[in-house]
């Protein structure tokens, strides 16, 4: 049989644990370097440069997962994605692309990791904001409340909805709502309100 082509991309997900051992196992017998970091620093991209060039007899991978990256990080980056060393595969995990800068979501393909896993465990609706009602709103705006869904995970949630919902139309402002509700949630505003103002728009 032959074995799978393997490339550089993007892959639009929660990092976790399993995620981890999902790609150690996917990509055996290649070697897979993880850098993992809530926010990605030049520091961190000078360790990644130094991993490239330790010699290796096979394709080795470098995941890189972060949360944040700063525009001049990616910039740095994006040398490396341009020019790669030779048998070096990059895979730059992210929970949004919406946090990367156009130069490089056009030099690497994307790849996206329906993360229902949050959802089953918060025992929420997922929500399809192509055909959203506002009978499914309202449901869901109650099930916030009587489960009782704090802001962080309310976070994770919103999060999770932008990588389902990654072929949506988003408009400048749909995207600046949700960065105004991942502010909102941060500093313990009401869940359901900050929801209500993400999701109403959508609403057919």
């Amino acid at each position: 049989m032959q074995s799978e082509i393997i490339y550089s991309h993007i892959l639009v997900s929660q990092f976790s644990q399993q995620l981890e051992t999902e790609l150690i196992n996917k990509y055996n017998p290649n070697k897979i370097t993880f850098f993992i970091q809530d926010s990605f620093l030049m520091e961190n991209v000078k360790e990644v440069i130094d991993e490239c060039f330790i010699s290796n007899s096979k394709t080795k991978i470098i995941a890189i997962a972060t949360n944040k990256i700063n525009h001049i990080v990616q910039n740095s980056l994006l040398k490396l994605f341009e020019e790669p060393p030779v048998g070096i595969i990059f895979i730059l995990i992210v929970p949004s692309k919406y946090i990367l800068l156009p130069t490089v979501l056009s030099r690497l393909p994307i790849k996206f990791i329906n993360n229902i896993i949050v959802n089953q465990r918060l025992e929420l609706s997922s929500l399809n904001l192509n055909n959203l009602s506002i009978e499914q709103l309202n449901f869901f705006l109650k099930e916030l409340e009587s489960k009782k869904i704090n802001n962080n995970d309310g976070i994770r949630y919103l999060k999770n909805l932008l990588v389902e919902n990654w072929d949506f139309n988003f408009s400048f402002d749909d995207l600046e709502r949700f960065q105004v509700a991942f502010l909102l949630l941060s500093l313990n505003s009401n869940i359901q309100r900050v929801f209500l103002m993400v999701l109403l728009s959508f609403v057919k």
